[in-house]
């Protein structure tokens, strides 16, 4: 009785893990690595600093 209770949520997680690493591989977003450029030269310090926002 607790073996099968076991190994049901033992099979369970499993699957669970397997899906969601297929849909982490299906679903990734690719950052362009151009706007990491560009955020690090802005300063971004005094944002809406002048009154306008962004």
């Amino acid at each position: 009785m607790v073996t099968t209770s076991v190994l049901l949520v033992f099979g369970l997680s499993l699957s669970a893990a397997l899906l969601l690493a297929a849909a982490s591989r299906i679903f990734a977003v690719r950052e362009d690595p151009r706007v990491q450029d560009v955020e690090a030269i802005l300063p971004g310090a005094n944002c809406g600093g002048c009154g306008y926002p962004g």
